[in-house]
């Protein structure tokens, strides 16, 4: 059913600030106008990474790291929830997997 999928990818780079950025999102048109059962599970699974993520982003939270680690597991359970991976994967596994 998807007719097109238009990936619009955004970043920015400012090594003397510390600043990196990136922002991709996908838009897909579907022929009926509107997500399918399979889209709409994936698309509010990463919504709710998205907003627990941003949770942490406050002054004094944890660092760019411990957030791109928190992500990674967040996916990776989501993921998990989806029956995409293997819900008995270890939280190293799990990690890797949400690398990909």
């Amino acid at each position: 059913m998807v007719k097109s999928v238009n990936r619009i990818s955004a970043g920015s780079c400012r090594p003397c600030l510390h600043v990196f950025g990136d922002v991709v999102e996908c838009i897909i048109l579907l022929h009926v106008g509107r997500f399918s059962r399979h889209q709409r599970e994936i698309y509010e699974a990463l919504l709710e990474v998205q907003d627990a993520c941003m949770q942490f982003v406050y002054p004094g939270s944890l660092t760019l790291n411990d957030i791109y680690n928190e992500m990674l597991m967040l996916l990776g359970r989501q993921l998990q929830r989806l029956g995409v991976v293997p819900k008995e994967l270890s939280s190293t596994d799990l990690q890797k997997v949400s690398m990909v």
